[in-house]
């Protein structure tokens, strides 16, 4: 559908020229189907005829050139060509080889598939090369959300929790998550009050509108302030004033990238919330892009401190 759809659409829609006439043979249609049949001047759904019964609904219509867009592959309809319908006949598009039936006039091609001189002596077919690609290919819509949500699901999944996963691995590793996650989400509490009550210089407004230079300079200091919490309550042996401080501040700079690049993968998604699960809180992937970002940040530093 997505390569034929364009096609179809681009065609005269005055049908002084053309009168583009679909035969369906579709087992379950969907909207792509819906879009072609709306853009065709005529659309026919001839799911359950026999060849003979297609064929000879081929000759009502009158059809001056029928085109072919399976080929061998399944549920083609071949046979029905082989009994002639039309006058001129042509396969394109689902099968890029000849179909071996002298019935086929012509198939449609480019230079780069099939050069001249080289593939004419393999084709049952006339060749006729289209002078450039002969493939049309038009995206779906939704495209840059699903591939954003695959992306997002391949990297924040294995390789940003990796991250935090190993941090569990550590001397006290598990006051290092317990580190992670609260100097992350409480920099993001601090920054979002103060900047929604204090602040009014704008920090990236072209990424994120609502982020203010106010409610970063807070979350520095909401994070440190967490920071020391931590330290004094979870650890066995509490880390040196210099470690757990620098530790903050790069905890605090990965989780407020994390936030800035998950605020623009929604911006270029043109969604508000990354999901429905927790509208009121911009969706779930909200609640934790800044500490998974934050943890191959934390787990690096620790190792230049000689940590794991």
């Amino acid at each position: 559908g997505f390569f034929i759809e364009p096609i179809i659409a681009a065609h005269d829609p005055s049908r002084e020229r053309f009168v583009v006439t679909c035969y369906s043979d579709v087992a379950k249609p969907d909207e792509v189907t819906d879009r072609i049949a709306r853009s065709a001047s005529c659309w026919r759904c001839v799911r359950g005829l026999s060849d003979e019964q297609l064929a000879e609904l081929v000759r009502k219509d009158g059809i001056d050139i029928l085109v072919d867009l399976a080929g061998h592959t399944a549920g083609g309809r071949l046979l029905t060509f082989g009994r002639r319908p039309a006058p001129i006949q042509v396969s394109y598009l689902g099968y890029p080889a000849t179909t071996g039936m002298d019935r086929i006039d012509y198939r449609l091609s480019d230079a780069r598939a099939d050069p001249e001189g080289v593939t004419d002596r393999w084709h049952s077919e006339q060749l006729v090369r289209l002078d450039h690609g002969f493939l049309c290919y038009q995206p779906p819509a939704g495209a840059p959300a699903r591939i954003g949500g695959t992306l997002l699901g391949i990297l924040a999944v294995p390789f940003l929790l990796g991250y935090a996963i190993e941090l569990r691995y550590l001397d006290d590793g598990w006051a290092w998550l317990v580190f992670l996650v609260a100097v992350a989400k409480s920099g993001d509490s601090m920054a979002f009050f103060v900047g929604r009550y204090l602040g009014k210089h704008k920090l990236i407004p072209e990424v994120s509108p609502n982020k203010t230079w106010e409610g970063a300079i807070a979350s520095l200091g909401g994070a440190i302030l967490a920071a020391w919490l931590v330290v004094n309550c979870a650890f066995d042996v509490a880390p040196s004033l210099s470690t757990w401080l620098v530790a903050a501040v790069v905890v605090n700079i990965g989780a407020q990238f994390g936030d800035l690049c998950e605020s623009l993968l929604k911006r270029g998604c043109e969604v508000k919330d990354s999901s429905t699960l927790i509208p009121v809180m911009g969706g779930a992937f909200d609640l934790v892009d800044s500490f998974l970002c934050a943890a191959p940040v934390l787990r690096v530093y620790l190792a230049f401190c000689g940590q794991g």
